[in-house]
């Protein structure tokens, strides 16, 4: 009995499963059954058709026991139990089951071998699987594919060009079989081989800039594979996927593994696929696949010292996997370790001179922090050596723009096309760019700002004075001063800004920072997003560039976002967070620093990732009353020095980390104490507001007023008392204006599309001559709502009362330009 199944058994057994120590619970539930998703078995079914259900569903630790408690010695029960090993990590346990003579020159278990070994790059086992399984059945699907990936994993493309052409030439032409007959092929393993087969010879060939009906013809296969040979066959799923995101369609991929996931959901190949990393973990502890997506996603969250510690461990367990070569130099370089990235070529090299992985997962990595030359020269090199692979040209043309060099990223998208013009990233990049050149651009001091003034003729005319005072600001607050001039891309529909974010359409935002490249989709009704507070999600995104340029692109995610919500200046954003960060506070659960982190990299509950923003946030507060806003300034310097948390911290606090989070904590629960959430508060407040409802309903307005207002002493950031109440104070009866200003005012904080708060405020301060006031507050309902000409009306007539003729003539002339645009916009235009 084999290292797994051995364990499986002790484990299983009914006198040891009450004495295994606590200590090891953790351990011993990997190699539990999976308990979900059950599935039906007919009652025919025997333990191998239960066992090879389990198997193809994913529930692999299932299929083991299932497996054991048979006690089932034959070949066919030990090539399931090899799939379930080798899925679930123990590649040598099922390699060794696989050997057994039983099966050797069964082509089920020499595929089986090949795969795992190409799986895993042992490159020199898998040149021996590949050749026996040739000689065993030299006509097979899988031995031609598994040979094209030696091939390709050896760094020999052109031979892996030859072997893959195999699947459209001679006898065997399956393109045109698949024209003839698409229901000849009834097995969905082999055709969606067919179809990887038939896309890497086209890609590496670079056949598909000839041909369209390559593209379309391998989807279809795949989507006969799953959809109508096998509904249940998950690996043609992942390889659809795999399919799509190469051909730059990231929705279709995502609708791809959405699928496999809903079939296969403890499919660890399945998890790893879709990013989940701590899930593959729990299958596999030593999966080379959850390193790679952990160190991404500790990249993605902005803290490269932990990357750095993740990708030197992967790098030690893999040494000879290119991806751990090039996340290894790329997170040392972003902790100051520049050496390792001028190393890397010898160490890659000399895995592979031709493979390009190394090269590319560095520059993505790079990219994504902005180290742009860095990044750049390590783009070109794969390109150079893979030119067929266009997600590098993405990933260049992607940073030039990020960089403000469109015409540079123009070459590289060109030279994309031309090999392969219907990827849909490239066209998509392409069409981008084209609009880009359209734009008009403004100049400012600070920024650069490019805008369709057709679709938004005043977008960029209103953030400009805004975003010039903010950058003046900021690097006030900051004590830093950029050195670069800084880019600002208005976008006329959500598509295009999705595009210019992602490289797809559909991914809904309001802006964006690329460091010193900021975007945002315009702010007007007619897109998806429709309006919004620009305002508040400009500066927000102003910080993270702030922040991004000071720290060479090392501050880590919790912190700017923390510091961006802190600088929108409002003490949360939405209706869901007091009552939630009250709860935390009070049992003692706010966030740590490492809490805050992984609340971006691996969420627990759905709301860790606005609790985290709001958190950071009042942690900014807290260092800047305890500790001075240089605090702030010295914490980002620290991080820009690559330093850890620890010592980041230790530098700008004076304290320990261990310390500064239980003064923070201490200081932060008496903040939200007087929030009054706990269940004796809310049940008094629901009383009062329905006693306060039933008075209102009878118009009792000057009775109902001591209802709400106790409510609101008890829950003061709850909305709805403070609504009832601003209403009440302006009754004639029960008129004051200063309290209902006061509850219009937190009310807009919540009130992210709607600018009647802010007008109302304007119009009761205008009243009441407090014209600065009214000033501020018609800015405010311009930046909630740019294009409604009522706004820029009113702030015309409170800039008259300030006898500034000249201003109030050119809010007029704007508020006509809205008019005329709204009315000229959806007309069609008169024939030339």
């Amino acid at each position: 009995m084999h290292g797994r199944s051995l364990l499986l058994a002790i484990l299983l057994a009914p006198t040891c499963l009450g004495a295994i120590e606590s200590t090891v619970d953790e351990w011993a539930n990997r190699f539990l059954p999976e308990e979900s998703p059950q599935l039906e078995f007919p009652s025919y079914a025997g333990p191998l058709d239960r066992a090879a259900a389990e198997v193809k569903a994913g529930k692999l630790r299932a299929a083991l026991a299932t497996l054991h408690e048979s006690n089932d010695a034959s070949p066919a029960a030990a090539l399931l139990r090899a799939r379930a090993l080798i899925g679930l990590g123990e590649v040598d346990d099922g390699l060794k089951l696989l050997a057994q003579p039983a099966l050797a020159k069964d082509v089920a278990a020499l595929t089986l071998t090949a795969s795992a070994l190409l799986d895993h790059e042992r490159l020199g086992e898998a040149a021996d699987a590949v050749s026996a399984l040739k000689a065993a059945a030299p006509d097979a699907v899988a031995a031609h594919y598994h040979q094209g990936r030696l091939h390709e994993l050896s760094g020999d493309f052109p031979q892996a060009i030859e072997t893959y052409k195999w699947a459209i030439e001679g006898q065997q032409s399956f393109l045109q079989k698949w024209q003839a007959d698409p229901a000849q092929f009834a097995d969905a393993e082999e055709l969606s081989l067919i179809a990887a087969m038939i896309d890497r010879f086209a890609t590496l060939s670079g056949a598909y800039a000839e041909s369209r009906e390559l593209n379309d013809t391998v989807l279809a296969m795949f989507d006969r594979a799953f959809d109508v040979v096998d509904r249940g066959h998950v690996s043609s799923r992942l390889r659809a996927a795999a399919f799509a995101k190469s051909r730059g369609d990231a929705g279709k991929a995502g609708a791809y593994l959405k699928d496999a996931l809903k079939h296969a959901p403890r499919d660890p190949a399945v998890q790893a696929a879709v990013g989940d990393a701590a899930a593959v973990r729990d299958s596999d502890p030593l999966s080379f696949e959850a390193g790679v997506l952990e160190v991404r996603q500790l990249i993605g969250s902005q803290q490269p010292p932990q990357a750095a510690d993740r990708a030197a461990a992967l790098l030690k367990a893999h040494p000879r996997r290119l991806q751990a070569i090039g996340l290894y130099a790329a997170t040392q370089y972003l902790t100051g370790n520049e050496k390792a990235l001028s190393d890397m070529p010898a160490v890659a090299d000399a895995v592979s001179p031709r493979r390009s992985e190394a090269y590319a997962v560095a520059a993505d990595v790079l990219a994504e922090r902005y180290q742009r030359v860095a990044a750049e020269a390590l783009y070109k090199t794969a390109i150079a050596r893979t030119p067929w692979e266009t997600s590098l040209r993405h990933g260049l043309g992607d940073l030039y723009l990020n960089d403000g060099r469109d015409d540079e990223a123009r070459a590289v998208l060109d030279e994309a096309s031309k090999a392969d013009p219907y990827n849909l990233s490239t066209v998509n990049y392409l069409r981008l760019l084209d609009g880009l050149t359209k734009y008009t651009k403004l100049e400012t001091k600070h920024f650069d700002f490019f805008s369709d003034t057709q679709a938004d003729p005043i977008a960029a005319e209103a953030m400009s004075p805004f975003l010039e005072e903010a950058a003046v600001d900021l690097a006030r607050i900051f004590d830093f001063q950029p050195g670069e001039k800084m880019i600002v891309q208005i976008f006329p529909t959500d598509d295009e800004f999705s595009v210019r974010m992602a490289g797809v359409p559909g991914i809904e935002n309001y802006g964006v920072s690329f460091g010193r490249a900021l975007a945002t989709v315009a702010p007007r009704r007619g897109t998806k997003q429709g309006n919004f507070n620009w305002a508040r999600v400009m500066r927000h995104e102003l910080v993270h560039t702030f922040n991004l340029m000071q720290t060479s692109n090392r501050c880590p995610r919790w912190l700017t976002e923390g510091l961006a919500v802190w600088q929108e200046g409002v003490p949360f954003r939405f209706t869901n967070v007091p009552p939630e960060l009250y709860r935390r506070a009070m049992a003692d659960e706010l966030f740590t620093v490492r809490g805050l982190q992984t609340a971006f990299t691996a969420p627990r509950k759905g709301s860790d990732g606005e609790q985290a923003y709001t958190q950071g946030a009042w942690l900014a507060k807290y260092m800047e009353g305890a500790h001075g806003r240089e605090s702030i300034v010295k914490l980002l310097r620290a991080y820009g020095q690559s330093k850890t948390d620890a010592d980041a911290f230790r530098d700008a606090t004076g304290q320990e980390l261990p310390e500064f989070e239980k003064a923070w904590h201490a200081w932060a629960k008496e903040q939200f104490r007087p929030w009054g959430y706990d269940k004796t508060t809310t049940a008094k407040v629901k009383v009062l507001m329905t006693e306060g409802e039933g008075l209102i309903k009878r118009r009792a307005f000057a009775e109902a007023l001591p209802k709400f207002e106790e409510a609101h002493k008890l829950q003061p950031t709850e909305a709805r008392p403070r609504q009832r109440l601003a209403a009440i104070y302006l009754q004639k009866d029960t008129s004051d204006a200063a309290k209902a200003i006061e509850h219009l005012k937190f009310l807009h904080i919540l009130e992210l599309q709607n600018n009647r708060l802010a007008k109302q405020i304007a119009r009761l301060y205008l009243r009441d001559e407090k014209l600065n006031d009214a000033l501020h507050w018609a800015d405010e309902a311009a930046y909630v709502d740019l294009y409604d000409a009522t706004a820029h009306e009113l702030k015309a007539d409170v800039l008259d009362r300030l006898d500034r003729p000249a201003d109030a003539a050119k809010a007029r002339e704007t508020a006509a330009r809205v008019r005329l645009w709204e009315e000229t916009r959806d007309k069609p235009k008169e024939p030339q």
